[in-house]
């Protein structure tokens, strides 16, 4: 054993009891120092991977979204929305091989609406596909369509959701769904100015706060 080694396990050899819980004292301090420490740090690397991975994933996510718009440009949502119909005819076409076996009216109420809206489908997915596109290519001048393009999206729900209740109250017919049902067909148009209105109001006390906020 090496004197200094020697020296020091003599010196502790002959500690009293007081003395070897000092140094026990001492020592669990230093250890939970260093444990504390290398925890901290361990956090903190934790913290910096866990921001890089997000902004990695945020970009990633961005260039995602606009690859399809990026790739095709001004034609992309009109191929995206032949391809959304064509899925639609796929759906429809599995939908009535089903109801072959099946014999259900529900399943063939579903499939006739879906058949006979297919024209107004294409102009949903037209509509939805050229909007997103507007709102990521012109994001400055965006605004000023937005009321309106959110009234249509609006409009839009709400007519989906007259025809999924009128397609549930078949038989028997609840009295209540029927006129939540026509209440919302009638109104699609009331919907879509309320909307419309609305929607300018805020954008223009929007623009007069921020405009304020600059003097």
């Amino acid at each position: 054993m090496p004197k200094k080694q020697k020296k020091k396990h003599e010196r502790h050899k002959d500690f009293s009891n007081e003395e070897w819980r000092d140094w026990g004292e001492k020592f669990g301090k230093r250890m939970a120092k260093r444990g504390a420490d290398f925890g901290e740090e361990v956090s903190q690397l934790g913290e910096r991977f866990g921001r890089h991975m997000e902004k990695e994933g945020k970009e990633w996510g961005h260039k995602r979204r606009n690859w399809w718009i990026y790739t095709f440009g001004l034609a992309g949502p009109f191929i995206g929305s032949i391809m959304g119909i064509i899925f639609l005819v796929i759906g429809i076409f599995i939908l009535n091989f089903l109801n072959f076996f099946l014999g259900s009216g529900f399943i063939a109420s579903v499939s006739n609406f879906l058949y006979t809206n297919i024209g107004i489908f294409f102009a949903i997915f037209l509509f939805s596909g050229y909007n997103e596109y507007l709102s990521r290519m012109h994001q400055r001048s965006y605004w000023t369509i937005s009321p309106i393009t959110t009234g249509i999206s609006v409009v839009i729900a709400f007519w989906i959701l007259a025809w999924v209740i009128t397609l549930i109250n078949t038989v028997p017919k609840i009295a209540i769904l029927t006129t939540v049902s026509n209440f919302l067909f009638a109104n699609l148009l009331a919907v879509f100015v309320i909307i419309f209105v609305l929607g300018y109001a805020f954008v223009v006390i929007k623009k007069i706060l921020i405009e304020s906020m600059r003097y």
